[in-house]
């Protein structure tokens, strides 16, 4: 949000903990934030033909994301955008790493692959524009607070790789493809 305020949007948000949306109305006023889940705000959102809408990491964690696509699609202003990140099941990561790969959560409830992913958002008439990796940022410490002891043959090397990193190194965070992907789509003219 501040960073497309930075760029001269108007903007809105959604957060489901009510202490982070209580925080967020503080930056940005009490009516550019609703507190709860994004479905349960459509209603309110009404009015307001979107040139953006984003879902950071949410996708995955919807029960039903094909209705939420739907509403998005109603929302957004002809030739508008959606942006979403979301775990992404035929990265590399996920291949390596098997049932071990930190994106399989009890509170994802979807995983999505780039061709899934692609048809889903076409069937909800949007046009996909590009879908790539998308590195997050780690440091040591936390990465190896995830890896399993016990995992995989590939995740005990990786703990005793990490752990080679000199503790004052240990907290500088760096860019991996941790198998997150990201999706550009657009509402076109006319709905296929």
């Amino acid at each position: 949000m501040k960073c497309a305020s930075e760029k001269g949007y108007q903007v809105y948000g959604v957060e489901v903990a009510k202490d982070c949306a209580e925080a967020i109305a503080k930056c940005f006023g009490e009516d550019s934030v609703f507190s709860g889940y994004f479905d349960e705000n459509f209603s309110k959102w009404d009015e307001h033909p979107f040139d953006i809408i984003s879902l950071m990491d949410v996708l995955e964690h919807l029960r039903n994301p094909a209705d939420v696509l739907n509403k998005i699609y109603q929302l957004l202003k002809v030739s508008g955008y959606v942006l979403i990140t979301t775990p992404d099941s035929s990265s590399f990561s996920r291949l390596v790493m098997g049932k071990h790969w930190s994106h399989f959560s009890s509170e994802h409830l979807f995983i999505f692959s780039r061709h899934n992913i692609k048809n889903l958002l076409r069937k909800c008439g949007f046009e996909v524009i590009k879908i790539m990796a998308l590195p997050k940022y780690f440091n040591a410490n936390y990465l190896m607070s995830k890896f399993p002891v016990g995992g995989s043959s590939f995740n005990n090397a990786c703990i005793r790789l990490l752990r080679l990193i000199p503790k004052k190194f240990r907290y500088k965070n760096i860019p991996l493809f941790s198998g997150q992907m990201f999706i550009l789509a657009k509402k076109p003219a006319s709905k296929k």
